[in-house]
Formats: structure tokens, C-alpha cells, sequence
């Protein structure tokens, strides 16, 4: 071999194996679909368990808040870290693992889990494992109602419910928040309504108005009605109902 040929080949070798070890220091990404859900997986593929401190997030909506998850990442302390959501994309995997390097606090995955049917999916027992094995789960915005009917009497929210009473931080955002407390404004009823202040005041017996009971249950949630996006949408007014 001439002794052009042979630099050009080894420059070839160097730049193969640069690219390699790039790779191996990337975090591995992962998709699983299912007829019911599909899996998108950030990290390590092998369970990890540890020991988590509980803690609450209600997250209004809008722009996620970076201290929030922050403080959810620290009290996962290295597990797995569950996004939940019925629409969407895995957005939130690339988003919370960049929080974990700022941070200095490692997790063992990122995982989110998008329900596609949402009434076959909750007794399913690949992703009642996932939850059993979360050390941290969030729920992302959408529409309550698919998170109602997802999760209503099911083996997922016995799931889910178990773990948040062994202690591992809860939370979400918009949809994710209206799903917390023990009494739910579900939007079933509106359907694809948007049910605002004047018409909710002008009528609180308005059959657009539909409650589910007792669905999540966590240490913080007792006689609490949740409602979001309070500003932005002007809401005071059929949060008032809701009340009532």
C-alpha cells in the first residue's frame, strides 16, 4: 500500500472510532409500540430501584417550570422517571434528561408512555410494570378526560396510587394537574366544548358540568378542587362554580 493510501485509511480508522465513543457516551434512545401504547425510553433499559421521598407538583399549564422537575429529579434520587400522557410526543424525555446533567443528578431512565387506547391500556401488565417501577411520574397536558378514562377503576391507577403511597414525587401539568384532587372536573360531559366562566356562571347546573370522584389518591389531595391555565383563559369564574 502507498504510503498516501495508508494515511488516508488510517484517518479513516480514527474518525470510525471518534464517532464510536461519541456514541457510547450519548444516552441510548428507545421506542416500543403496542396495540394500546407506545414507549419512548431515554437511558438504561435494566430497572433500577431506590429509595424516594414524596413530594406534589401542580403545575398550571403553559411553560414548564425547570425547578419543578428539578426538585421531582432530586426526590426520584437515581431511579426511573415516568411521563405519562394520552397525546403528543416524547418531547419531555430529551427535556428532563437535560435538566438531570445541569443538575448533577443522575436517573437511571427517562421514560413516556403515550396511551393510545385508553380503555384497553389500563389493565394492561406491561405498563403496570412501568409504573411499578417508577421512582418519579409525571402527568403531561392534553384533555382530563382522556386521563379519566384511561385510569378510572383501573389496574393502572391502583398502580399508581400504590406507588404514590410508598413515596415517590407526583405531579403534572395542565390535564395532568386537573386530575389531582378528590374531585375532578373531568370535561367528559363538555366533550369537545370548552366550558368558560360566563357560561359555567349563567348555569352551574349546566349539563357541561361533570365531576369525577376520588381518583388520585396522594397524602396532600384531601377536600383540594384543581382547575388551570387560571390566568390565560380567565377561569376565576367557573373555578367559583366548581366550588359551589
Amino acid at each position: 500500500m502507498k504510503k498516501a493510501e495508508r494515511k488516508k485509511s488510517i484517518k479513516k480508522q480514527v474518525i470510525t472510532c471518534a464517532v464510536l465513543a461519541a456514541s457510547l457516551l450519548l444516552p441510548t434512545s428507545t421506542s416500543a409500540v403496542s396495540a394500546l401504547y407506545t414507549l419512548y425510553q431515554v437511558g438504561s433499559t435494566a430497572d433500577k430501584a431506590t429509595s424516594t421521598s414524596f413530594g406534589q407538583v401542580y403545575m398550571g399549564g403553559s411553560t414548564d417550570v425547570d425547578e419543578a422537575f428539578k426538585w421531582m429529579i432530586q426526590k426520584a434520587n437515581g431511579g426511573d422517571f415516568l411521563v405519562i400522557r394520552a397525546t403528543g410526543t416524547d418531547a419531555y424525555n430529551s427535556y428532563i434528561y437535560d435538566l438531570v446533567k445541569s443538575i448533577g443528578k443522575p436517573l437511571n431512565s427517562v421514560s413516556t408512555i403515550v396511551v393510545d387506547d385508553l380503555i384497553r391500556a389500563g389493565p394492561d401488565s406491561s405498563l403496570i410494570d412501568k409504573i411499578n417501577k417508577a421512582e418519579g411520574i409525571f402527568f403531561a397536558g392534553g384533555n382530563q378526560a382522556d386521563y379519566v378514562d384511561f385510569l378510572e377503576g383501573s389496574p393502572a391507577l391502583t398502580a399508581l396510587n400504590n406507588r404514590i403511597n410508598q413515596g415517590i414525587p407526583f405531579g403534572g401539568t395542565s390535564a395532568g394537574t386537573m386530575i389531582q384532587g378528590d374531585h375532578v372536573y373531568d370535561s367528559i360531559s363538555a366533550g369537545s366544548t370548552t366550558l368558560d366562566s360566563k357560561t359555567a356562571l349563567n348555569n352551574p347546573y349546566s349539563s357541561l358540568i361533570s365531576f369525577t370522584d376520588y381518583l388520585i389518591q396522594t397524602p396532600h389531595n384531601n377536600n383540594i378542587q384543581t382547575d388551570t391555565h387560571f390566568e390565560q383563559r380567565d377561569r376565576m369564574g367557573r373555578f367559583l362554580t366548581f366550588l359551589a
